[in-house]
């Protein structure tokens, strides 16, 4: 009972100091939020979908649960906070598991109950919950076994790895996190679904009167790519950076930026063929517009903020950069404020995560 008073005394003091560091981002999001629920429990908002792209749906976020579950988890401070409870650690690694398999699988979970009540039958839906289940079972699984190669005694494989030059294996090392490659899995997917629906009706679609449909959709999916970088940062070896290796604010800009460019080139490089296939000018200015973003995003990342306020800010960053990409091109101009805004914040804080 002290425990759990504790538990609940500390939320209840992150959760007012987290609203006294950002009061308006954060009430903004519960109305947000908010406005969302309200309007989906009271049909004002009506998701309809077909069938096979539910499952589809279904089956890529329980794809994105299983990659999340790959990470590696300090179990350590778990143990130590009920070091002095009956129970084993074997049971306190269970329930740990369990409970972040839950969280693994939130997205499915919730995607699930939006679209229960499209579903036609009973055993579509009993097909739904079998899903979920085996989804939640294999991401515990994973989480244990993971766990269990971490801690036991494992047999060097060194010699065995793929060769590869030091510099790309420690960029791939610092930046290549499970919640980042879950994030780019769900922008590839979402940007290939998209080029699919716009360009099953390519013949007819500059008949279209509003062709900056395409254009805002690529980019927005492209921005949510961009967002995973904040996760990367912060599992770079700072102490290593602090103590054997002190680089520069630019040495560190460089990496990131070659690595996120590295893994989403392809998706650019599509986004340039198909946009100027419909528009030539508006594939030049929402091209300015995904680089603005890129580099906003890498600016971003090494701040020193909750990462929940980082992807706020970066969402509202792609909202505002996306409405300035609909005005005539003599705006793009004020996409350069947040781009040197984030720089300054960036170059002024990156130093703190040396303290880290």
């Amino acid at each position: 009972m002290t425990l759990t008073l504790f538990w609940i005394k500390t939320t209840i003091k992150r959760t007012i100091n987290l609203i006294k560091s950002s009061p308006f981002i954060i009430v903004w999001v519960v109305i947000v939020a908010g406005a969302f629920v309200y309007s989906i429990t009271n049909n004002y908002i009506k998701i309809t979908l077909e069938p096979h792209i539910i499952t589809a749906i279904m089956f890529f976020l329980a794809f994105v649960s299983l990659i999340k579950s790959l990470k590696n988890h300090n179990t350590i401070p778990v143990l130590l906070r009920q070091s002095k409870s009956k129970l084993q650690n074997k049971n306190i690694l269970t329930k740990f598991f369990i409970k972040q398999a839950f969280i693994n699988n939130l997205l499915l979970i919730l995607f699930c109950v939006i679209t229960f009540n499209n579903l036609e039958n009973k055993y579509q839906r009993a097909a739904v919950l079998t899903v979920i289940i085996v989804s939640i079972f294999l991401s515990f699984v994973i989480m244990r076994v993971r766990n269990h190669q971490k801690t036991g005694n494992r047999k060097s494989k060194t010699a065995s790895m793929v060769k590869m030059h030091p510099l790309i294996k420690s960029v791939l090392y610092d930046y290549s996190t499970p919640d980042f490659i879950a994030t780019a899995a769900v922008c590839f997917a979402l940007f290939i679904f998209a080029v699919i629906e716009f360009t099953r009706n390519m013949n007819n679609f500059n008949e279209l009167d509003n062709t900056y449909i395409f254009f805002i959709a690529t980019a927005v999916i492209i921005s949510i790519g961009f967002m995973g970088i904040i996760d990367s940062v912060s599992n770079i070896n700072w102490k290593f950076h602090a103590i054997v290796s002190k680089n520069t604010f630019s040495y560190h800009i460089k990496r990131a930026a070659i690595f996120l460019a590295g893994i989403f080139g392809l998706l650019i490089l599509l986004f340039i063929v198909f946009g100027v296939k419909i528009s030539f000018t508006l594939a030049l200015k929402y091209l300015f517009c995904i680089i603005i973003l890129f580099w906003v995003s890498v600016f971003a990342a090494f701040t020193i903020s909750n990462m929940l306020i980082k992807a706020i800010v970066l969402m509202s960053a792609s909202a505002f950069t996306v409405w300035i990409g609909t005005l005539p091109a003599g705006f793009l101009p004020v996409l350069a404020v947040p781009l040197f805004a984030a720089l300054l914040k960036a170059k002024n804080e990156y130093r703190e995560w040396y303290l880290s």
